[in-house]
């Protein structure tokens, strides 16, 4: 993988959306940290590392695809998680990738979850350049 073209892709992810995230993670569903921006908030009494943050949202993401799964309500596609300061936005992505988002409040969830899902095509192509996510233009004769 190449991390520099998965970081611009995240940037690029980042800066298109309606509102700026706090910060964005990404990983295999495995749980291999595979990149991030934006800066996580201090924790006390240390701030957290990649890898902590990569811990907890495998950790997430696997009890939401067991519990969808023991309820029959299919493959998880995303999940929204409010806490008493922050809005964590948890998205799975082809199966095989979870990306995880941060915002200190949102002015409308709706149109954020419609534009992650547009915009994640940049992600999963930065990943996965050999398989695109796009059609190929036709060849000209």
């Amino acid at each position: 993988m190449d991390q520099e073209k998965i970081k611009l892709a995240l940037h690029t992810f980042s800066n298109n959306l309606p509102e700026r995230p706090e910060w964005t993670i990404l990983m295999k569903a495995s749980g291999e940290f595979i990149a991030r921006i934006g800066e996580y908030p201090y924790f006390y009494p240390q701030a957290i590392e990649d890898f902590t943050a990569a811990q907890w949202t495998h950790a997430h993401g696997i009890h939401l695809l067991n519990t969808l799964d023991h309820l029959n309500h299919g493959g998880l596609d995303f999940s929204v998680t409010f806490g008493g300061n922050r809005i964590f936005c948890l998205f799975h992505l082809n199966y095989a990738y979870f990306l995880g988002i941060t915002f200190n409040g949102l002015k409308s969830l709706d149109t954020m979850i419609n534009a992650i899902q547009f915009h994640t095509i940049d992600i999963l192509e930065a990943i996965n350049p050999t398989h695109p996510t796009t059609p190929s233009q036709p060849a000209s004769s």
